[in-house]
């Protein structure tokens, strides 16, 4: 029997292969290969299949060299098949293939990579304790199994590598569809408005499920999360966004990928922010950052989405108005602002508590201040909540201005 973490989930509903892997001896070197080529059916390139046949027989070379291959893919494919070319005759449709082929070899050779490590176990319980330090960092066990964490972690860091390749060659792909359907477009076909941006959101979504669903099938067994807190990802989603920005186009060709790349750029360096908060998060010496990245992400969308301000404004306002509100149910006799909670004497309350509110958070003040219990920390906390708001809309608007694009 071979261990079930081998298998990719869609793998382990196929009746044919749960019979097999329960057939299988996980010693019986020649079966566990012959199931290894099964597994290896779905990818396109036959080179691909030679390098995770390498890596499964433990050169420590193939993962490297598998990056690498594909990266010369890309460089490749970027030349005669990102637009329309009197050079290469393509169609949109050959091309679409060529991309698409190279996209799944991708994310399937990604979860290979990792999954291969475990066909040598028996069972998931055999993986653990092949791989876990139960007897303490310096036992014998911990000895034993250091060298195979320490290959099945180079494992994962190349595999996390790859997915994010995979990120990137499914953005060239979607690029290379907008360049060929802008050249249908000259001839009279028509575009969706805001579908590309939608296709960028629904792959940034997929990216960072299968990372967290291979992350938690890993800490399964291995107990730390491995997969998921790597880091880099934010680097490198921050170099995404000026390759598909629009500095980096070919013009005229691209002029279908020129109508949407500063938006889709946009998305990608608020996935660099994403992925930066995450990183700040691992380290207890970064997590100041961490919070403050938090805060800045709640209010404004990392400065990037204005009408989260506006949002955490009125928010504000509202918070403010109902705990001076609330202060001046329980003010003496003769309040600068009265507070009932019975109706209709209610609705006409609210207003002037509204007023105090925002003079308070604008620095402007009141021309009476409220008198109810705790007025002068309310007062006081409205005041540097409302320096910080201020603050954050300089911001913003210096960031419309110098980056209008973005």
């Amino acid at each position: 029997m071979v261990a079930l973490i081998a298998l990719a989930p869609e793998q382990r509903k196929s009746d044919e292969l749960a019979q097999r892997v329960t057939r299988i001896n996980s010693g019986d070197t020649v079966a566990v290969a012959r199931l290894h080529d099964t597994l290896l059916e779905d990818l396109y390139d036959d080179q691909v299949r030679q390098l995770l046949r390498r890596s499964r027989g433990l050169d420590p070379n193939a993962p490297e060299d598998l990056y690498e291959f594909f990266l010369k893919k890309v460089e490749e494919y970027k030349v005669d098949r990102l637009f329309p070319s009197h050079a290469v005759a393509m169609s949109a449709a050959e091309a679409s293939n060529d991309w698409g082929s190279l996209q799944q070899d991708i994310h399937l050779a990604a979860g290979r990579l990792w999954r291969d490590e475990f066909l040598q176990d028996t069972t998931d319980r055999a993986a653990k304790t092949r791989l876990r330090d139960s007897g303490g960092r310096n036992s014998a066990s911990a000895a034993a199994a250091r060298p195979q964490r320490e290959r099945l972690e180079n494992l994962l860091r190349q595999s996390h590598l790859l997915m994010l390749l995979w990120v990137e060659i499914s953005l060239y792909r979607l690029r290379m569809i907008s360049n060929f359907r802008a050249h249908q477009a000259l001839g009279g076909a028509q575009t969706v408005p805001g579908k590309l941006q939608k296709s960028v959101l629904d792959l940034l979504h997929a990216y960072r499920q299968q990372v967290d669903e291979w992350d938690a099938e890993i800490h399964d067994v291995i107990g730390h999360r491995v997969f998921r807190n790597q880091p880099g990802d934010a680097q490198r989603f921050r170099a995404m966004s000026k390759v598909f920005d629009l500095n980096g186009l070919s013009l005229p060709a691209e002029l279908g990928w020129a109508k949407d790349a500063s938006d889709v750029s946009a998305l990608l360096r608020f996935q660099y922010f994403t992925e930066l908060h995450h990183e700040r998060g691992l380290n207890p010496r970064t997590w100041p950052d961490w919070l403050w990245m938090g805060i800045f992400r709640v209010t404004t969308g990392f400065g990037m989405r204005p009408r989260r301000f506006v949002l955490t404004t009125a928010v504000t306002i509202l918070v403010f108005a109902a705990a001076f509100f609330i202060s001046d149910l329980n003010a003496p006799a003769g309040t600068n602002y009265p507070a009932s909670l019975s109706f209709p004497a209610f609705w006409s309350q609210i207003g002037p508590h509204l007023y105090v509110a925002v003079t308070n958070l604008t620095s402007l003040g009141s021309d009476k201040p409220p008198n109810g219990p705790g007025a002068h920390v309310l007062l006081a906390l409205s005041s540097l909540t409302g320096y910080f708001l201020l603050a954050t809309l300089a911001t913003l608007i210096i960031k419309q201005i110098t980056e209008p694009d973005r």
